[in-house]
């Protein structure tokens, strides 16, 4: 037996931190945080993307450790229902800007610049002709759909979501389209070419 072929995919590597904090009223939070980082390259913009956090809490109490049940019960009857939410958010919200700030070279840390490159590479935008001309080449190779909705162009890729979602005002910009294949979400590719030509250098 020989091997004919090889693809291999973007390196992963699994992580693990364990995160105590606390919330100053004698409560104590022991978090066993999990997840992976891929490296990427899209254009020229190389990152990492940290990915599948995963949080595992257990609640020390006065210096005591006492499992979720109970803390729930404890918590929600002094406090009610939704700041026990508002807590739990706020306890994997701290656990998460911890591990990010631990990458500096992941997504979370590249510049609108290396966004708008990324993009560029994706639609296949022209910098020097500074135009996007819908092509069946670029639909199958950057994942760029033709809506049915009156010929709306769109692109349901991944990073393209991402950076939308990292920019405030744009995040809202994802939505969903109706395509050959049913029910898709999305962005506009009207909506990629303005976030690109308004943080281009002119």
């Amino acid at each position: 037996m020989k091997v004919t072929k090889v693809k291999k995919s973007n390196d992963y590597v699994r992580f693990e931190y364990e995160i105590f904090t606390e919330n100053g009223k004698g409560l104590e939070f022991q978090t066993h945080v999990h997840g992976g980082i891929t490296k990427n390259k899209i254009g020229k913009v190389q990152f990492s993307s940290i990915e599948d956090l995963d949080y595992e809490t257990e609640f020390i109490v006065f210096g005591e450790y006492t499992d979720y049940r109970k803390f729930q019960e404890f918590y929600v009857n002094l406090y009610g229902e939704k700041k026990h939410a508002d807590l739990m958010d706020k306890i994997q919200e701290t656990c998460k800007k911890y591990v990010i700030e631990k990458y500096p070279k992941s997504f979370d840390h590249l510049s609108l610049e290396d966004k708008i490159n990324m993009l560029i590479h994706i639609i296949g935008y022209d910098k020097v002709k500074k135009e996007w001309v819908w092509s069946e080449k670029i639909e199958k190779e950057k994942f760029i759909k033709t809506g049915q909705d009156v010929k709306v162009y769109f692109t349901s890729n991944f990073w393209v979501r991402r950076i939308f979602q990292s920019i405030p005002g744009y995040e809202t910009r994802w939505r969903q389209f109706n395509h050959v294949n049913g029910k898709v979400n999305g962005v506009e590719i009207h909506d990629v070419l303005n976030l690109i030509e308004n943080n281009t250098k002119k």
